[in-house]
């Protein structure tokens, strides 16, 4: 009886001893014995606790700003716009044929005094370029005869005053008339002298500077092609008692009209004809890109001094295949704006918008089978600087020969919920974007109706919304994030057998 009784008591003390084990470690061990005692959970002997992940969990994520800055996390707002489906074509940087490149030569012959500016230079339209030292003969000879021609002419003019203070009767009439012939000759003579000058290559305000000082011309100045420069003028020796002075100016100014330009003034030869002429477009810098001079060299009439380069202005010269041609045709009728696609030398590369097609080619290159289109680019100075000596050096963001990738745009789509390529998010079938919702992002599944190289267009279905804030750079390091926070990382019955 005494052993059945102490029996009874170890048992009751084993069994309160077991309960409160059981009591005491319950948090560890309550939710594996509720899965394991659920009567809806798999019988196959294997714990799949690790399967049950709550939706919040697989699809949303709280990031901290500083991990927003690690991955360079941006978002756009989501709004409906006008999608343009595109084609990439080759395409190379050219300069504009006849316009970029301008060779100035020498207007006289002479010997180079002085070259002004350096190889390279950037020189604005009027700065000086060269100073030359006269010997041609014959423009030596051409002041010669107008100095002559203009004393003449101030002596017949003191004739005919001198004869007017004279009382009437005492000269015969007919004396001052055949005085006043002479006048009127020497004054043509004088017109043409002056023309030839002006047509040799002197400008008007250096013909009037040899009028005004009665002095040979013995050194010019050769300027940058653009505005008309206006030497200062100089004080008048020996006036001359004609007084025609403004019909001989307006001479000048009609003879400069007729001569090729080459120095100081950049006059339209052919204003005078055609009123409906565009004038020629406003020059800002021109860059020294070769020198055929040195100083001490003796040049003659139309020899080349250098050749300066006007940047400001170039053209993407595209390459297209044949069978592309009508399609890019048709986006010019249409008035589309084109895309250029530059190699930046950073890992973001830049996008240079609405760019304009002026013109297609109307003919297949015969070896290369390539369609030619041109669209206009207008160039950047991205550094400008000046050494100690005053030289002005400019750097371009475009150069000629930089290849681009030109997006012409074939088809457009109104009203799209347009993204960046880098916004969605593709594993398997299902693409994802995600939604901020201040420091929470939320994984969503959409339906991408196309996708390029540069952009998505998202099915307006209701996954997401216009006006939501949709991230567009960072999304693959947040998807890799909520996979990593889930467990998606490694297969959730990896290493099991069923």
């Amino acid at each position: 009886m005494t052993r059945n009784l102490i029996a009874r008591i170890i048992a009751t003390v084993a069994i309160v001893g077991v309960v409160a084990l059981l009591i005491v470690t319950r948090p560890a061990w309550g939710p594996a014995v509720a899965v394991w005692l659920d009567p809806a959970h798999p019988s196959d002997g294997h714990d799949h606790a690790h399967d049950k992940v709550t939706a919040d969990d697989e699809n949303r994520i709280e990031l901290s700003e500083q991990a927003q800055q690690n991955i360079g996390l941006e978002t756009i707002s989501l709004d409906p716009a006008t999608f343009s489906r595109t084609i990439t074509v080759p395409g190379i940087v050219v300069e504009k044929p006849g316009h970029s490149d301008v060779e100035v030569t020498a207007p006289i012959a002479g010997v180079v005094r002085q070259v002004y500016p350096l190889p390279g230079e950037t020189v604005e339209p009027s700065d000086p370029l060269f100073r030359l030292r006269l010997t041609h003969e014959e423009i030596v000879q051409a002041q010669a005869d107008l100095l002559k021609t203009t004393e003449e002419l101030d002596v017949v003019s003191r004739e005919i005053a001198r004869i007017d203070k004279i009382t009437e009767g005492v000269i015969p009439g007919k004396t001052k008339v055949e005085r006043q012939y002479d006048q009127q000759k020497l004054a043509a003579v004088q017109r043409a002298q002056t023309q030839a000058l002006v047509l040799h290559g002197l400008s008007e305000e250096q013909v009037l500077g040899i009028l005004n000082d009665r002095k040979l011309l013995q050194e010019v100045l050769v300027f940058a092609p653009g505005n008309v420069v206006k030497e200062p003028k100089r004080s008048r020796a020996n006036s001359s008692e004609n007084g025609d002075e403004t019909t001989l100016k307006k001479t000048i100014e009609a003879a400069s009209t007729e001569k090729e330009v080459t120095q100081a003034a950049a006059i339209d030869p052919q204003k005078d004809k055609h009123t409906d002429l565009v004038p020629p477009r406003t020059r800002r810098f021109f860059e020294l890109e070769k020198l055929f001079v040195d100083q001490g060299q003796h040049v003659e009439v139309g020899k080349p001094l250098c050749k300066l380069g006007d940047h400001t202005s170039l053209y993407v010269e595209g390459r297209a295949f044949e069978r592309e041609a009508q399609l890019i045709t048709n986006a010019l009728a249409r008035n589309w704006k084109v895309a250029a696609s530059l190699e930046s030398g950073t890992a973001k590369t830049e996008i240079v918008e609405d760019l304009s097609i002026v013109y297609v080619s109307n003919a297949v290159d015969r070896d290369s089978r390539a369609f030619h289109f041109y669209v206009d680019l207008q160039n950047e100075v991205v550094r400008d600087s000046r050494t100690e000596e005053g030289h002005r050096f400019i750097a371009w963001k475009h150069k000629p020969g930089q290849r681009v990738q030109l997006l012409v745009p074939v088809e457009q789509w109104p009203n799209r919920l347009v993204v960046p390529a880098e916004a969605v998010v593709q594993e398997g079938a299902e693409t994802f974007v995600f939604q901020r919702n201040g420091d929470l992002f939320e994984r969503r599944t959409v339906h991408v109706e196309y996708q390029d190289q540069r952009s998505a267009v998202l099915a307006n279905d209701g996954s997401v919304f216009p006006g939501e804030h949709i991230v567009v750079t960072g999304a693959y390091q947040l998807h890799l994030a909520i996979k990593n926070k889930t467990g998606g990382g490694v297969a959730p019955h990896a290493g099991h057998q069923h």
